[in-house]
C-alpha cells in the first residue's frame, strides 16, 4: 500500500468523534498546540456551547476551551476533513460508529481509539474493530492515567501511544505532546488496550472496597491482585508483560482505582455503599465502562478457562445480585493458589 504523508505537522488537521470529558480534553491539549480541531457530537446544544461560549457544559462546565476547537454534528465533514482522528465514543457503540465513518474515511488518515472497553461478544478490543470494519491501516491507541479534569486543570501527566508503526506514534506525540502533558511509545497494542480495559474492572473492585470501609491496605490488595489477573489474561492474548509494569497498565489502574475523579471508582464506591446498581450507575451520570467490561471479561475468561477472582467476585456483585460484603470477604480469603506473582 503506498501511502503519501504531509511533511509539516502543523498543516494536520484533526477529528474528534465523540465530545464527552476525555474527547474533549484531548481536543483541547491539540488545540492548544495550535492544530485546528474539529469535534463531532449529535448534542446541538452541546455544539453550540462549545462554538459560542468554548465550554462543554454538560461534561466539563468548569473549563475555557481554546478556541481552536470547532464542533459539528456532520460526521461525514469532521470524518473527510481529518488526517488524524480520535474515537472517544462508549465501546458499546464503537463498532457502529466506525461503520458510519468508513464511507468518508482514506487509507492515508490516522484513527486512534481513546475508548477503553472489550466488545460484547466478540471479545474485540478497538483496534481490531477498527481494522475489521474500515479501510484504515495506520491504528494506534491512547491510553495511561489519564484524569481529565486534572489534565484540564493544567497539571502534569503523561500518557502512552501504542501502534504498530512508527509514524503512527511519531505524528500522535508530536500534536499532543506538550511541557506538561508527556507521551511515551508502546508497540504492544495488544497489551495496551487490554490494561485500559479490565483496570476499570478493577477500580470497581477497588471503590466497593472504599465504601465498605474496608481500609487502605484491603484496597491496595486488590488493587494489587488486580495487575495481575489484568497481566495473565493478557498473556494469553499474546501481549508483552512490562507492559503492565509501566502507565499503560500500574499507572492506569493506580489513578483508575484511586481517585474520586475515576467514574468507575465512584460507582464502586456507591454499589459498596449500599447503594442500588441503577441508583449508581445513575448517579455518576457517564458511561462507567467498567460495568460492561466485567461481564463481557467475565465471558470471555469462562470462554477459555481462565480462572480470575477479583474479576468473579465483582461480576457476582453486579449481576448475580451477590452480596457486596459476603462477595468481598470471600474474595479476602483467597487461597494462595489462584496468586500468579
Amino acid at each position: 500500500m503506498d501511502i503519501v504523508f504531509k511533511g509539516e505537522f502543523m498543516n494536520y488537521k484533526v477529528g474528534i468523534i465523540g465530545s464527552g470529558s476525555w474527547g474533549t480534553t484531548v481536543g483541547h491539549l491539540i488545540a492548544l498546540n495550535g492544530y485546528k480541531v474539529s469535534m463531532y457530537s449529535r448534542n446541538k446544544k452541546q455544539i453550540e456551547n462549545i462554538n459560542k461560549e468554548h465550554i462543554n457544559k454538560k461534561y466539563l462546565p468548569e473549563f475555557k476551551l481554546s478556541k481552536n476547537i470547532e464542533a459539528s454534528n456532520s460526521l461525514k465533514e469532521v470524518t473527510e476533513n481529518s488526517d488524524i482522528i480520535f474515537i472517544a465514543v462508549p465501546s458499546h457503540s464503537f463498532r457502529d460508529t466506525v461503520k458510519k465513518m468508513s464511507n468518508y474515511l482514506r487509507p492515508d488518515q490516522i484513527v486512534i481509539s481513546l475508548t477503553k472497553g472489550i466488545e460484547i461478544k466478540t471479545y474485540n478490543v478497538m483496534s481490531q474493530i477498527i481494522s475489521q470494519e474500515s479501510c484504515i491501516k495506520l491504528i494506534g491507541v491512547l491510553s495511561g492515567p489519564n484524569l481529565a479534569k486534572e489534565i484540564m486543570k493544567n497539571q502534569p501527566a503523561a500518557t502512552v501511544i501504542a501502534s504498530k508503526f512508527d509514524f503512527v506514534i511519531k505524528t500522535v506525540s508530536k500534536v499532543i505532546s506538550s511541557d506538561r502533558f508527556m507521551v511515551f511509545a508502546q508497540r504492544d497494542v495488544t497489551g495496551v488496550e487490554v490494561a485500559g480495559a479490565l483496570k476499570n474492572v478493577i477500580a470497581i473492585a477497588s471503590g466497593i472496597g472504599e465504601g465498605l470501609g474496608l481500609g487502605i491496605n484491603a484496597t491496595s490488595f486488590l488493587v494489587t491482585l488486580g495487575i495481575s489477573e489484568i497481566k495473565y489474561l493478557a498473556l494469553k492474548l499474546g501481549a508483552k508483560p512490562e507492559t503492565f509494569y509501566g502507565l499503560a497498565g500500574t499507572g492506569d489502574l493506580m489513578a483508575t482505582s484511586f481517585s474520586v475523579l475515576s467514574r468507575n471508582f465512584r460507582f464502586g464506591k456507591m454499589v459498596g455503599k449500599s447503594n442500588g446498581i441503577e441508583e449508581a450507575l445513575k448517579s455518576v451520570n457517564q458511561v462507567v465502562e467498567g460495568y460492561t467490561t466485567t461481564e463481557v471479561a467475565h465471558l470471555f475468561a469462562k470462554s477459555i478457562n481462565i480462572n480470575m477472582p477479583i474479576l468473579e467476585a465483582v461480576y457476582r456483585i453486579l449481576y448475580k445480585k451477590g452480596k457486596v460484603d459476603e462477595v468481598l470477604s470471600e474474595l479476602l480469603k483467597i487461597r494462595k493458589d489462584y496468586l500468579w506473582e
